[in-house]
């Protein structure tokens, strides 16, 4: 009898916000930060999760992570919306100005083992301002 297909597979989503990726290999932290850079941003907001050697007094050698891709993607996409529709202007950013207070957010997330020290989540904002990256 066959095994099922696994539902841990590697997907990746463009949204007009941003991008989300499910895979096994390595994350590119600065392909990450390329991919969210923009000339007209004055910060990005970094976030990176890694694998750490102990857990409540145990030994940790490595993590292991297994995802519902289908759901997984749509729920890192969703975030990403509410994100961008919920942050508000500085006070001295004119309403009339028109360009949004995140301009574009990746969140990318590994699948299978992860040793310690690497990492297994990068969340990365792109912001008009300084100031509205430090709620993140």
């Amino acid at each position: 009898m066959a095994l099922p297909p696994s539902a841990s597979v590697e997907v990746s989503l463009a949204t007009p916000q941003g991008s989300c990726a499910l895979s096994y290999a390595p994350l590119d932290v600065d392909s990450i930060i390329h991919f969210v850079r923009d000339d007209s941003a004055g910060a990005i907001a970094l976030f990176i999760g890694t694998t750490r050697n102990s857990f409540k007094g145990k030994v940790v050698t490595r993590l292991e992570y297994q995802a519902y891709s289908k759901l997984a993607i749509k729920t890192m996409a969703d975030i990403i919306r509410e994100a961008a529709s919920g942050i508000e202007r500085s006070e001295h950013q004119t309403s009339t100005q028109g360009d949004p207070c995140l301009i574009r957010c990746a969140i990318h997330h590994r699948l299978g083992f992860v040793p310690v020290g690497e990492p297994s989540i990068g969340r990365h904002i792109l912001f008009l301002r300084i100031r509205q990256s430090y709620p993140i």
